[in-house]
């Protein structure tokens, strides 16, 4: 069972503290379970298509049978928890997720390091090294977890983190997915304040009687708070909301290094 004591606290770049529930022994067991018992009838519907060809003599059938069962064994976790964003249906059932140790999602690097440890984990005999891992660590980490620096949480916080992230989302007008930020845009010296400002003007502008005045005078303090050779002054709608934007951008772009 998961305890205050080993659950983490996750500071987003928001600035806004979650703590996450890490799965404990119990739940991350049942969820195993699950996925071993879906593994096992993928296999016995594989053995009963392969007697099939050893009867038939269909040797063409008996290699796919081979390699079905190898590809189950092999990769059924690898291929589920980079589809599924860190989750396997075991997981799904338990609401159950694999993330970065500090909340973000699970990287696809991630995923492949914790699987490719999960042989070790294994070792001798029916997950014996993985279990004595997960009940000496903090935060039920097995091998894998510790080498791709993981953990398994419940899900509630990765959806309250969501919900924070969405809330930060801007359609941008003057920029297009690829472009480039200039390189006087820093948000360095910039506070969470000034993304929200930001935000809530480029959210809301379309609304706002005072739009053009507005995004002049707020540009104008951004700009003033970025420091270095960050203009100093707009002349036109277009540039103070370019400009915005492109702070906007940065700060996302920081967001997902």
């Amino acid at each position: 069972m998961s305890t205050p004591e080993n659950n983490v606290y996750i500071e987003t770049p928001e600035n806004v503290t979650l703590e996450a529930e890490v799965a404990g022994f119990g739940s991350r067991t049942l969820a195993a379970l699950l996925d071993y018992l879906i593994m096992t009838v993928a296999i016995l519907l594989s053995a009963c298509l392969f007697l099939r060809s050893l009867v038939e003599s269909n040797s063409s059938t008996t290699a796919l049978t081979i390699l079905l069962v190898f590809t189950i064994v092999t990769f059924y976790h690898l291929i589920f928890e980079i589809a599924w964003n860190g989750q396997t249906p075991g997981k799904r059932a338990l609401k159950l997720r694999v993330v970065q140790v500090n909340g973000l999602p699970a990287t696809v690097g991630a995923i492949v390091i914790r699987n490719l440890v999960r042989v070790f984990d294994f070792l001798p005999v029916s997950y014996g090294i993985g279990l004595t891992v997960m009940f000496a660590t903090r935060h039920n980490q097995r091998l894998g977890d510790l080498a791709a620096r993981t953990i398994v949480v419940h899900e509630r916080h990765q959806v309250e983190l969501d919900a924070i992230r969405e809330d930060f989302q801007v359609r941008y007008t003057f920029l297009y997915p690829n472009d480039p930020i200039p390189e006087y845009i820093t948000t360095q010296s910039l506070t969470q304040q000034d993304r929200r400002l930001i935000v809530n003007f480029l959210q809301r502008r379309h609304d706002l009687s005072a739009r053009e005045s507005l995004a002049l005078s707020l540009a104008k303090r951004i700009a003033q708070n970025m420091g270095g050779t960050a203009p100093g002054w707009f002349s036109t709608l277009s540039d103070a909301e370019r400009f915005l934007e492109q702070v906007a951008k940065a700060f996302e772009q920081t967001e997902q290094r």
